[in-house]
């Protein structure tokens, strides 16, 4: 996959206002309780790592991970590579954080499936998370990748999981499928990654140390409304491909309609669920 042909489903790889609105959806929704990557990795998981240690972040997006990874731990001398595909995505991301955070992160644009640009066994740690997802059928790709990079013995930590898409469901029969076709009809997405996760990472030779599963869900109106402000952000980027699967604009504004009113129907619970894979080469 060359970087120019990748299409990532949410936002634009040279569109700088794109770019700015996928970053501040990111971090809307990094903020919200049901998506917080505390539920799967804290403090204690990154204690092992030490002053020097590298640190490689594929799919940087809007650097939540690497943040995360900052606040957890207690080491000031951390090298972190933050590689991605969309560069305005990466670049508006380094000015939005703290300069001294901001100047331990060498930011990499390149394809994460091959990781080129980075040095075979460098990485003490490599982190990653809603990546997998957008890349379904190549995970084992992926992985190979991933342990090239890392030393013997580095370590991979993934967060990956679905979406309310999986379980969103009314009395509208028609609605119902086309929440299905949508949601296995888009390019560079999969509702169900985490099943193919596990298996690639045996199969690629990782050692699984420990699977975490969070379930989020969504039936207290507050967390409704934010969930529902979630895919309002979303849909704005999804638009046309929806259209292409549904077949017309109406019918694809019928669908987001249909789709976000759903969410706040009252009574009815969504969920969501997360897993993290601690591995070790």
């Amino acid at each position: 996959m060359e970087i120019d042909n990748y299409n990532y489903v949410l936002a634009g790889s040279k569109d700088l206002n794109a770019a700015i609105a996928e970053y501040n959806r990111l971090k809307f929704q990094n903020d919200i309780d049901q998506y917080l990557m505390s539920h799967l990795f804290n403090s204690r998981d990154f204690s092992f790592i030490k002053d020097g240690f590298n640190v490689l972040d594929t799919g940087f997006g809007a650097g939540c991970f690497t943040e995360h990874i900052l606040d957890s731990s207690e080491c000031k001398d951390i090298s972190i590579t933050a590689v991605d595909m969309l560069e305005p995505l990466m670049k508006y991301a380094l000015t939005q954080m703290e300069q001294k955070r901001a100047s331990c992160i060498n930011p990499i644009v390149d394809n994460f499936l091959s990781l080129e640009k980075v040095e075979d066994e460098s990485q003490d740690l490599a982190v990653t998370r809603y990546t997998f997802q957008h890349v379904p059928f190549q995970i084992d790709e992926y992985l190979t990748a991933l342990k090239k990079k890392l030393k013997p013995e580095g370590k991979l930590f993934i967060i990956d999981g679905d979406n309310i898409s999986t379980n969103i469901q009314t009395d509208d029969r028609v609605f119902n499928k086309q929440v299905v076709d949508i949601s296995y009809g888009l390019d560079s997405f999969h509702p169900q990654s985490c099943p193919f996760i596990h298996e690639k990472l045996l199969d690629c030779g990782f050692d699984i140390i420990e699977t975490r599963h969070h379930l989020s869900v969504f039936k207290d109106m507050k967390d409704k409304v934010l969930e529902h402000k979630v895919w309002q952000m979303r849909f704005n980027k999804l638009k046309p491909l929806i259209t292409s699967i549904l077949g017309s604009e109406i019918a694809c504004e019928n669908y987001i309609r249909d789709f976000l009113a759903a969410i706040l129907i009252k009574n009815k619970m969504y969920y969501m669920n997360q897993f993290g894979f601690l591995a070790k080469k």
